[in-house]
């Protein structure tokens, strides 16, 4: 991956997250409701499944990392690596994610409801077209 390709990645991130309308200025922290900090159960190793725009199925592997109030998120699904920028607002991971391509940077985004027991359950779609609402489910991987 190329600087230049880099560059397209983060700045399609960036227009994503803005149009959403996910980045504020105050995000939410981790907070029980005596106002504890609790432990971010977020990051670590995933098992993805989910559905293409073709009528596909496709299995692969999510790494989720924490940064402080951001989380980078590493798709492994085939051959192909998909990365991936979100924000936490309670219950939902909303994410921008990028791949780049031969016919240039696809990106899209990926709205998570962060469900008990270490399950996300996820719609997503790419920049562009006419391009449908797809599904994508992460299980948490224990202990990985």
């Amino acid at each position: 991956m190329n600087a230049a390709s880099l560059r397209r990645i983060r700045c399609c991130t960036l227009m994503l997250l803005v149009a959403l309308g996910t980045m504020s200025a105050a995000t939410m922290s981790l907070a029980n409701e005596n106002g504890e900090k609790e432990k971010d159960t977020l990051p670590g190793l995933y098992a993805c499944k989910g559905s293409n725009p073709d009528g596909g199925e496709y299995e692969g592997r999510v790494e989720i990392a924490a940064r402080g109030d951001v989380y980078n998120l590493k798709w492994t699904v085939g051959e192909e690596t998909y990365l991936g920028v979100a924000l936490r607002e309670g219950d939902v991971l909303s994410v921008a994610w990028g791949i780049p391509g031969e016919r240039g940077t696809a990106v899209g985004v990926v709205s998570y409801k962060i469900e008990e027991g270490g399950t996300l359950t996820g719609r997503w779609t790419v920049l562009g077209g006419r391009n449908p609402v797809m599904k994508e489910t992460l299980r948490k991987i224990p202990d990985a």
